[in-house]
């Protein structure tokens, strides 16, 4: 996948929480993934789990190497809710979840 850069802490509106790479050690299974236009979006390297500025609601933005967002799963009611829902698909994710770094009131303030 080349070098990574950590992704920004706001991708699309949303804070980033946490975000992984689904390197080759992640195994894929097509299932309880996105539909984006009425096309299974696939495998995609990089993760990131958000949460919105506004309510406690977070979400999976499912995002290229350079973290440009692909398609976006929603309506998580717990970061926990969104990983157990993200690992049926992305098989080995888990332990790659790393913390943002930036907080979510500096994040939001910059945004």
């Amino acid at each position: 996948m080349g070098r990574r850069h950590n992704p920004p802490p706001v991708i699309a509106g949303l804070y980033v929480v946490a975000f992984a790479y689904a390197d080759t050690s992640v195994r894929f299974e097509q299932r309880h993934t996105l539909n984006v236009g009425g096309k299974w979006l696939g495998r995609v390297p990089c993760l990131a789990l958000c949460r919105s500025f506004q309510k406690a609601e977070f979400m999976i933005q499912h995002c290229s190497k350079r973290w440009e967002p692909l398609g976006i799963a929603a309506g998580y009611k717990s970061i926990e809710e969104a990983k157990q829902r993200i690992e049926r698909s992305y098989h080995g994710i888990t332990p790659k979840w790393r913390k943002q770094t930036v907080p979510r009131k500096t994040a939001r303030a910059a945004y």
